[in-house]
């Protein structure tokens, strides 16, 4: 299943140039790419809407393509360390599993987050 993700991330076409229309504050793009670092590992944690965090997710690998952006600044580092070593240790927001069911429904999209720190997480995944 995680391929599967990795693979709708990686092929989706991006629409725009990276554009925000209307660029309110000229640096709309990296305000962004700010927002979605700190709301990934969030959603992640604490949420069980796969559609918004999947989208979430190729926005901000799209936006992280964007050269004129550089590096996303991370000021609540200290928080995500927190969240993202939650994630690491199996933590998530409990939902009731059916006995079929696959299981969590966002395990795909936490697996992805932590298989890639070097383009979700703070200094590249060095916590």
């Amino acid at each position: 299943m995680t391929s599967s993700i990795i693979s709708t991330i990686l092929n989706k076409p991006v629409q725009s140039q990276y554009v925000v229309e209307p660029n309110v504050t000229g640096r709309d793009s990296q305000i962004i790419a700010e927002a979605l670092a700190l709301a990934i590992p969030l959603n992640l944690r604490y949420s069980l809407d796969h559609s918004n965090t999947l989208d979430m997710m190729r926005i901000f690998r799209a936006i992280g393509k964007n050269p004129i952006l550089g590096s996303v600044k991370h000021y609540n580092e200290h928080c995500l360390a927190e969240i993202i070593s939650q994630l690491q240790n199996g933590e998530k927001k409990e939902v009731a599993v059916a006995a079929n069911s696959v299981g969590h429904p966002m395990q795909d999209l936490i697996d992805e987050y932590l298989q890639y720190p070097e383009i979700y997480m703070p200094n590249k995944g060095r916590l």
